[in-house]
């Protein structure tokens, strides 16, 4: 039998948890305007995200430690990058 994969989103249509059938699950926050703030991974791994003024990723931390690439603000290819911080 396939696994089962589920979605549960917000009413602005943000990803609230993702099931991957293998019984992981994923859950994620946004902030008032929609952008992430964090992500839970089922290892209970978190990754909080921060961001300035203008709306760029200026911090990433996981598990309160700053993330694996050093905290350096990274953003998805349609979204502009910033090393600024905040």
């Amino acid at each position: 039998m396939a696994a089962c994969r589920q979605w549960r989103y917000d009413p602005r249509g943000n990803l609230l948890r993702l099931d991957n059938g293998n019984g992981a699950e994923y859950r994620f926050t946004y902030d008032a305007v929609g952008r992430p703030l964090s992500e839970t991974r089922p290892d209970e791994t978190v990754r909080h995200m921060e961001w300035d003024a203008r709306g760029f990723l200026c911090a990433l931390e996981e598990n309160g430690r700053p993330a694996a690439d050093g905290g350096i603000a990274v953003a998805s290819s349609s979204s502009a990058m910033t090393t600024a911080g905040c």
